[in-house]
């Protein structure tokens, strides 16, 4: 069959990475990763970080099977850094590298903090085989920013064995010049507005930790949107938990929930709901309600996330 549109993004991706001769090429997986189209490659290294419940219409409904789909990227004798996983999801990673003998990393473990931090971000300590490097600007908030920066340093140690060579200044600028658009970024101070891409539960889970160990607020203002293949069930519980204002709504694709289905389900466990047709009418909102010492959390999807920041930042800006 014809090619889908991803796999010709891959497609071009490739070719420009090819014509321009970088030296490394960072390359996510869209979907799982055994069939992904950017399976194709034959990498120095790859990485496994946690795995949570997501697409699992495709990749399976048991953390076994997903795991077993992102293990298909691990190649023979080519090293792998996992991160911190739950056992199940483990046992299958760990199995598939034997199988293959690929050499098992871990990338938990090698960053402390946070030190300090404050809303442009936070300090951490990073120590491994290379040395120890305190105070590390790390200009992303949450602890689990924290656990990424670990798997990032442990990837870098083993890429020295490859002939990559980098110090304590690379390092530092590495880490400190680091930008991530719609990961618990501050938009606004007062009232607090931050944007995140939480989409399933666990990330949900995640964020709701990070934000009340971060920030420092009365109430939450929760500007809701979902896809319509995520748990969106799952995800409102999570948030329930903190007793938000919903104000659900929608991004500007047909792939969103309807508003007032999210918001109906917010009714069915009694937190309180509004609907809104667009992205921009939920925030003018959230504002006419917010307390200055109050929070709102726009959140559900990367693209509500993308929506709230252009409206910030409309002509691709750095805040």
């Amino acid at each position: 069959g014809f090619p889908t549109y991803f796999e010709m993004g891959v497609a071009l991706a490739f070719k420009y990475f090819a014509q321009k001769k970088v030296d490394i090429a960072v390359v996510e997986v869209g979907m799982g990763g055994r069939f992904d189209a950017t399976n194709i490659l034959k990498p120095i290294i790859c990485g496994i970080t946690k795995i949570g419940f997501d697409h699992q219409e495709f990749l399976g409904n048991t953390l076994d099977k997903i795991a077993f789909e992102k293990a298909g990227i691990i190649k023979p004798k080519t090293p792998v850094v996992i991160s911190d996983q739950d056992p199940e999801a483990l046992e299958v990673l760990i199995r598939v590298a034997e199988e293959v003998g690929a050499p098992v990393f871990s990338g938990h473990g090698q960053a402390e903090g946070p030190l300090c931090f404050g809303l442009e971000g936070q300090l951490i300590n990073l120590k491994g085989e290379s040395g120890s490097f305190e105070k590390i600007l790390l200009p992303l908030l949450g602890k689990h920013q924290i656990e990424n920066a670990s798997f990032s340093f442990k990837t870098l140690e083993i890429l020295k064995g490859y002939g990559f060579q980098w110090g304590e200044t690379h390092l530092r600028k590495g880490f400190g010049e680091l930008k991530w658009p719609g990961r618990m970024e501050v938009l606004s101070k007062s009232p607090l507005l931050v944007i995140d891409g939480a989409h399933n539960p666990n990330k949900a889970a995640a964020l709701i930790r990070g934000v009340k160990e971060y920030f420092e607020f009365k109430g939450l203002i929760l500007i809701l949107g979902v896809s319509k293949d995520k748990d969106l069930e799952g995800i409102i519980k999570e948030f329930s938990k903190e007793n938000p204002l919903v104000l659900a709504t929608a991004y500007k694709s047909e792939r969103a929930f309807d508003p007032e289905i999210i918001q109906n389900l917010c009714n069915r466990i009694n937190l309180s709901s509004q609907a809104f047709p667009s992205v921009e009418s939920a925030i003018k909102m959230a504002f006419e309600l917010a307390n200055k010492d109050d929070l709102i959390l726009a959140t559900g999807s990367i693209y509500i996330a993308g929506e709230v920041r252009d409206l910030y930042f409309p002509k691709d800006e750095d805040p």
